[in-house]
């Protein structure tokens, strides 16, 4: 038998994992994806994949990307190809029955089941693309580049049917027809469900109003949203130490969590009261006997009423016997947490180009790479986020704005020391109560932006402020890494504002100089060090002032100019991000 290259691949990826309002959905969109996968990769076989490589026990790694590439007799090509795509919708139908068995059981309220079947069809979602080029006698790097350019035309040419989707949509894409029963309509329906104390806000978040006619339900669901919501693995798979995957508050306050862990006892017997009967429902820190809460609960704007009762059913007689006791307690702890956290998107740069560089051995080699990368990242994220998709080339991750920028740039030079390649990123900042959506867009768009850099090997930053401008900056990697401390160049005067070595209106009178000196030239230079002799905050501290406005210069100089920004607004542009994560996100 002839021998060949095949390239088997699925969508929709992006827009799937952005349906989601909230961390949850993110991470279970991810694993749905991962699960796909899986049974496309076992359905082509192991011995056969060439990426992703297999692990250290000849299996296949814990995630795995969309595209597969494989070694397959030409003759079998087309068989290969539906089997493979035959088993990718016999495992989304398993996770759709499981993800309704679990529904139903736990609302006890039935749907038509005319929406389920139409949205559960095998041609109403997910596509499945696949090309192949003769290996016999032909040199690899000819092969893979002629079925890489037949993926591409397939996925031009191939259509699939339009369905319409009629009636109240979901509020997790906004584009698809709600479930609802045969006598209610979708608002009517889903504030039935929103009613139902047995499910936890993390599924369904509580309906508004006293009656069907005149309340209103805050979340609707189609298919889609069932399985992310009430799959009985997936959707309540541990990330420890939390029970599931945590919420942008919790993500928001891991590191101020863990400054004042110790303080906490008080606080933690205050919310216990205040809780009552539901108190075992709102624990999602596994065996956490500090805080097992939810990280929105270390804020004071959580500690209302309306949003205790709205957002977590709260009983009202708890909360007029035990709010007051529970803000008294929480304002006896130390500090408050920053109400940001980033979203961070990471991909390599050029990988399409690269791969169309390489023999047989080396697409192998390069696959056990990523696969090297990819086992790593978990340590290296740590304790400092959680990581929502590690796909090989590419990861998603949630961080706490300290850790952010540091953590970003530690994960490009994880996959530049395992894969010898680039990596750029795009980070969004967003408030944790913002909508999601507009942060995933933010880091997309951010990460876009990274890589039209000329050479790439860059991040982008979009700070997302809940008032005055958003910030937004670039910056090539090596450019920040210039002084020989870990935090690198940002994280050094981002140090100065938290110490209030350097005065906080530094970046305002920069941006105000920057109308006069647009360009990072000698007369910058100059104006640099009058600016940080005026505003270190003390004589002792003026002594460095030459130091300080030589970095500020010499980083000006190595910032990539836009339409928007020229060096000196751009300088001021990174100082007031610096400035912004010192102060934890205050104005």
């Amino acid at each position: 038998m002839t021998n060949s290259l095949l390239l088997f691949t699925f969508s929709p990826v992006q827009s799937f994992i952005t349906e989601a309002r909230r961390a949850a959905d993110l991470y279970t969109g991810s694993q749905i994806l991962v699960e796909l996968a899986k049974a496309a990769a076992e359905s082509i076989g192991k011995e056969h994949l060439i990426y992703p490589a297999l692990d250290e026990n000849g299996n296949l790694p814990s995630d795995i990307p969309n595209k597969l590439v494989a070694q397959v007799p030409f003759e079998e090509c087309e068989t290969i190809a539906e089997n493979t795509r035959q088993s990718l919708l016999k495992r989304w139908r398993e996770l759709t029955d499981e993800s309704r068995a679990t529904y139903l059981q736990k609302t006890n309220l039935p749907f038509a089941e005319d929406i389920w079947q139409r949205q559960t069809a095998d041609d109403y979602l997910w596509e499945a693309y696949w090309s192949a080029a003769q290996l016999d006698g032909r040199d690899y790097k000819e092969a893979y580049k002629e079925a890489e350019a037949g993926l591409v035309a397939a996925k031009f040419t191939r259509t699939f049917p339009q369905y319409e989707e009629p009636g109240f949509k979901d509020t997790l894409s906004g584009k698809r027809q709600a479930l609802r029963s045969k006598e209610k309509d979708g608002r009517q329906y889903w504030y039935a469900v929103g009613n139902i104390k047995a499910i936890t806000p993390i599924q369904i978040r509580p309906s508004v109003g006293e009656s069907e006619e005149t309340g209103r339900p805050r979340e609707r669901l189609d298919v889609m949203g069932v399985v992310k919501r009430f799959h009985p693995k997936l959707s309540e798979k541990a990330v420890p130490p939390f029970s599931g995957f945590p919420s942008t508050s919790s993500i928001a306050s891991l590191d101020y969590l863990e400054k004042v862990r110790a303080h906490l006892a008080d606080y933690r017997a205050a919310l216990a009261s205040l809780f009552g009967s539901r108190e075992t429902l709102m624990r999602v820190r596994k065996n956490d006997p500090d805080f097992p809460y939810d990280g929105d609960f270390l804020y004071m704007e959580t500690l209302t009423k309306k949003r205790l009762v709205e957002d977590y059913r709260i009983e009202e007689p708890n909360i007029t016997a035990n709010l007051e006791k529970a803000k008294q307690e929480l304002r006896k702890i130390a500090g408050t947490p920053s109400p940001y956290y980033a979203i961070i998107v990471l991909d390599g740069d050029s990988m399409g180009e690269h791969l169309r560089t390489l023999d047989e051995q080396g697409h192998r080699d390069f696959s056990k790479n990523l696969y090297r990368f990819s086992k790593d990242v978990l340590a290296q994220v740590g304790n400092r986020g959680r990581v929502v998709y590690n796909g090989g080339d590419d990861v998603l991750a949630l961080a706490p704005l300290a850790y952010a920028l540091p953590l970003a740039a530690d994960l490009a030079h994880a996959f530049y020391e395992k894969t010898g390649r680039t990596a750029s990123a795009g980070i969004a900042i967003s408030h944790h109560l913002s909508p999601l959506g507009s942060a995933l867009e933010a880091a997309r768009r951010a990460e876009h932006i990274a890589k039209s850099i000329k050479d790439k090997n860059a991040v982008c930053v979009f700070a997302l402020k809940r008032s005055g401008d958003p910030i937004q900056v670039i910056s090539k990697w090596d450019a920040l890494q210039k002084d020989e401390e870990k935090a690198g160049l940002f994280g050094k005067f981002v140090s100065e504002f938290q110490c209030e070595y350097l005065s906080s209106k530094l970046p305002y009178d920069l941006f105000q100089s920057a109308y006069a000196i647009p360009k990072a030239e000698a007369m910058l230079e100059a104006e640099l060090g009058r600016l940080v002799n005026r505003h270190l905050q003390s004589e002792e501290r003026k002594k460095k002032a030459i130091e300080l406005s030589a970095e500020l210069f010499n980083w000006a100089t190595s910032l990539p100019e836009t339409a928007s920004l020229n060096g000196s607004q751009h300088l001021a542009q990174w100082l007031a991000l610096a400035r912004f994560v010192a102060k934890g996100g205050e104005a």
